[in-house]
């Protein structure tokens, strides 16, 4: 894989044009990187389900309930948010009940200062004993980290190549004052756009006048006609990046 996407990845940044060529290999190299590394993705995978564990559980979102107890002094739990495994499987449910203490020992409830200050160390301790990290093979992670990370970049790039290469979109006419009949193309998106910091779920693309007279732009026919157009002019008005991290780290 190393060498085919580096190659891959050195033509796309001279032309993005070759997209449309080279994505055939780019799904090959996908599909081969899965059945001869399945250990090394597993492993990767294992690492950073630890590391966002150990991060998440530094500041973990929970609510406090009390709990009425008719024979005991009332219970202290918390609702935790929590979307990773318990002992090695992770369920349906997204939030798990932490038993905190009995308000017999912080008897100003919910509102108690050293309640708030204790909580989130119960919900932690609780959490490394029910979800312990995975064990990892640190020797695989030093050696393949790069490789694997650019091959989630590549799988991670094909709804967006997808998204250029077999635009999904719908025409529309809009008429000006001189009542000119103007194509539309209005392609479904959902991926990062120049000049906006929201991503945008259309995009918007004029195809010059209705010189042909389309009347049914519903039709196959119609559309066919214009998907090349508009995955041009797609890739002209969002131009294609293809920057995958740490690509001088992997080895040639």
């Amino acid at each position: 894989m190393k060498n085919r996407i580096r190659t891959i990845y050195e033509q796309l940044k001279k032309d993005n044009t070759y997209l449309s060529l080279l994505n055939p290999f780019l799904e090959i190299e996908i599909t081969k990187f899965e059945l001869n590394n399945s250990q090394s993705i597993l492993n990767y995978d294992k690492w950073i389900m630890n590391a966002q564990k150990e991060n998440y559980l530094q500041q973990p979102i929970y609510t406090l309930h009390e709990v009425k107890n008719r024979e005991s002094a009332n219970t202290i739990v918390a609702k935790v948010k929590w979307i990773y495994d318990i002992k090695g499987v992770i369920g349906k449910s997204k939030v798990i009940s932490v038993f905190i203490a009995s308000t017999s020992k912080f008897p100003k409830g919910l509102k108690d200062k050293e309640l708030l200050k204790n909580a989130p160390i119960i919900i932690k301790e609780y959490f490394n004993k029910v979800s312990p990290p995975f064990e990892i093979d640190q020797n695989d992670i030093e050696q393949n980290k790069a490789e694997v990370e650019l091959y989630y970049y590549i799988k991670n790039k094909q709804p967006e190549i997808k998204a250029r290469l077999e635009p999904n979109f719908y025409l529309s006419i809009n008429k000006n004052q001189n009542n000119f009949e103007r194509m539309i193309a209005n392609v479904k998106w959902g991926f990062p756009s120049p000049n906006s910091d929201k991503t945008k779920r259309y995009i918007t693309l004029y195809l010059g006048n209705n010189k042909l007279h389309y009347k049914d732009l519903k039709a196959d026919e119609t559309k066919n006609d214009f998907v090349s157009t508009v995955s041009d002019m797609l890739n002209k008005q969002i131009p294609f990046e293809f920057n995958p991290p740490n690509i001088e780290k992997v080895k040639k």
